[in-house]
């Protein structure tokens, strides 16, 4: 019985307290000048991205090799575009490893949330559309208004 309540304690505990990292998600990536990774994000990501912001760029460099996760920060963002400039965090990055022609995976982080957010965020979204009429003399009062 205890064992349950502790667990239920800190399920409620992790429901409003943990963090949970939103990112926007880039596939479109180019190579910049000076090492540095374009990505091309959708307008609406754009209004959330933000000079400063932390990024992970996901590099594929072929069917063959692996993956590599590179951190990198976003350093330039061109305002009525959609180009997001980012410098990948790594000091002893070869060019190799970018290659001349990259491709892969853009993340920046935009926002840290709860659980508890998700949900009521979800829930609003599904809820907050405007209300079906159920009954026709309703919907006629209103045209007559």
């Amino acid at each position: 019985m205890i064992l349950a309540a502790l667990n239920m304690l800190a399920l409620v505990l992790w429901f409003f307290l943990a963090r949970v990292t939103l990112y926007e998600v880039s596939d479109k990536l180019s190579l910049g000048q000076n090492g540095r990774v374009n990505a091309e994000f959708s307008s609406e990501a754009m209004g959330r991205i933000q000079t400063g912001q932390s990024a992970i760029v996901r590099i594929d460099p072929g069917p063959e090799q692996p993956g590599q996760n590179l951190p990198a920060l976003v350093v330039a963002v061109e305002r009525g575009g959609n180009q997001v400039q980012l410098l990948i965090m790594v000091p002893d990055l070869s060019p190799q490893t970018l290659g001349e022609k990259i491709s892969g995976q853009a993340q920046v982080e935009v926002e840290f949330v709860t659980p508890v957010e998700l949900v009521l965020r979800t829930t609003g979204k599904y809820m907050g559309g405007g209300q079906v009429p159920v009954s026709p003399q309703n919907l006629e009062g209103q045209q007559n208004r």
